[in-house]
């Protein structure tokens, strides 16, 4: 008798801790984040360029970063540590691309875009910065964009998303 009630212990304190971490895990990043309301911040209207879904997936201390705009999915590996990744586009450009972490719940992602032999086209700045909030049920992502030559040439722009 007294082993059927600690094998009843056993099993309830076992399926409490795993709902427990379950639960614990959905306040993550990681998930697939719908679009809830989009903002224009900088007075012109630019919220088209806030992106319909946010894919976030996180394999050991690898993180993944799929955004769909207007039906078209960009997917990054996001950089670990702090040093700066430099790639080259389809169009030739620099890109460099610099992540900054504030714990697991909220990151920047700066990427700067130049074309060192063309001059002709602009230099690129954005920054989109990720906030979860509290609850774990709302991604805000805010997207600051300039372009470098032109000081009248930037604007920014905010998605709030709720978890699918």
């Amino acid at each position: 008798m007294k082993l059927q009630h600690y094998a009843a212990v056993l099993l309830f304190t076992i399926g409490w801790f795993a709902a427990g971490t379950a639960s614990a895990q959905d306040t993550g990043l990681a998930g697939n984040w719908v679009l809830a309301h989009k903002t224009s911040l900088s007075g012109v209207d630019y919220v088209n360029t806030v992106d319909s879904v946010v894919q976030v997936a996180k394999k050991g201390n690898q993180w993944t970063l799929a955004r769909t705009n207007q039906g078209v999915v960009t997917t990054e590996v996001l950089p670990e540590g702090a040093q700066p990744v430099v790639s080259t586009t389809k169009d030739n450009r620099q890109r460099t691309i610099k992540v900054t972490w504030n714990g697991e719940r909220a990151f920047s992602e700066d990427k700067s875009f130049s074309a060192p032999n063309a001059p002709d086209k602009s230099a690129l700045h954005i920054r989109d910065e990720y906030s979860l909030s509290a609850d774990g049920k709302t991604l805000t992502v805010t997207r600051f964009f300039e372009n470098v030559q032109d000081a009248n040439d930037k604007w920014s722009a905010k998605g709030e998303y709720t978890r699918k």
